[in-house]
């Protein structure tokens, strides 16, 4: 079995529901899991990370547990760049998870299966296991598409997973300029990666950590696609106001109910999906949509 990385922080409770989700997994006990625990950005943050690391030594349920404690603060993109190169030394594949992903009991066997059907794909660079449930279920299944899984030019970091020797290519980075330039229209752009790069001009800065978008335009540069799952494998926990963008949605809105399929039909038919990018795209721009009001009257009824 391929091995998986959980990328943490400081929040024990988030951290602790997605450990037990993976240990619910039938695959767990064939698979190793590193945990790679970031050191604190401050002194504030410290008892939090210590109380993780004190956790950490009490998993069981896997084949093994190597826990690596950061010395210095990474955040998300150097530690997953960091982790990825580690691994990629190692395994042919690996999977990668963060802290506030609750994975199904079908977790582990999606990303070993997916990664072994698409291993010799050169186009495809990355799985997700996460899925806009009702996105997709509007844009794709109620309009009979005939896959489990489809491909975009999109990526959320959820949960995923990659092949070493593609990973040795990856540039998760952005010109801070001109970085649309003999791509296409901002339409096409935005059409093709679901409305992911519509947030271009906030992960083109250096400090940016959004390497999910980074990752987004490496595939859109380089003529490439990420495979996800049509009923996803994650429920994302922590846009709960505790994560370090601070966004408190409703958690419906990417704690979606998961009813994924145990065995899964997979297709290399990548321009199949293409024809069904502009109806994900308004599914998924109305997901962000509610998303934002509803953190919006959030904020407003707090101050209150």
């Amino acid at each position: 079995m391929y091995p998986v990385v959980l990328f943490t922080y400081n929040r024990l409770e988030h951290t602790q529901k997605v450990v037990e989700s993976l240990q619910q997994n039938t695959l767990a006990s064939s698979t190793k899991l590193y945990i790679c625990s970031d050191a604190p950005r401050n002194e504030e943050d410290k008892p939090k990370v210590d109380a993780c690391r004190v956790y950490f030594k009490e998993i069981r349920g896997f084949a093994a547990v190597e826990v690596i404690e950061l010395e210095t603060n990474h955040n998300v993109k150097r530690a997953v760049k960091r982790m990825g190169d580690m691994l990629s030394s190692k395994y042919d594949a690996w999977i990668g998870i963060e802290d506030d992903a609750v994975a199904h009991p079908l977790f582990l066997q999606f990303m070993n299966d997916a990664l072994t059907y698409y291993k010799d794909n050169d186009k495809v660079v990355i799985v997700n296991a996460y899925a806009h449930e009702i996105a997709f279920k509007n844009a794709l299944i109620k309009k009979n598409y005939p896959y489990d899984v489809v491909f975009g030019v999109a990526f959320h970091c959820f949960g995923w997973g990659t092949w070493s020797h593609k990973w040795k290519n990856f540039d998760i980075s952005m010109p801070e300029k001109d970085y649309f330039k003999g791509l296409g229209s901002k339409f096409t752009i935005s059409n093709l990666s679901w409305g992911h790069l519509m947030s271009h001009k906030v992960a083109s800065k250096p400090s940016s950590e959004l390497w999910d978008i980074h990752t987004t335009y490496y595939m859109l540069k380089n003529d490439l696609v990420a495979v996800w799952p049509v009923r996803g494998y994650i429920q994302n926990i922590g846009f709960d106001g505790t994560g370090l963008h601070g966004y408190n949605f409703n958690g419906n809105i990417f704690g979606e109910a998961l009813d994924p399929k145990a065995n899964i039909v997979f297709t290399d038919d990548i321009e199949l999906s293409r024809k069904y990018d502009f109806a994900i795209f308004v599914q998924v721009a109305l997901k962000w949509v509610k998303a934002f009001v509803g953190n919006f009257f959030k904020i407003i009824f707090q101050r209150k």
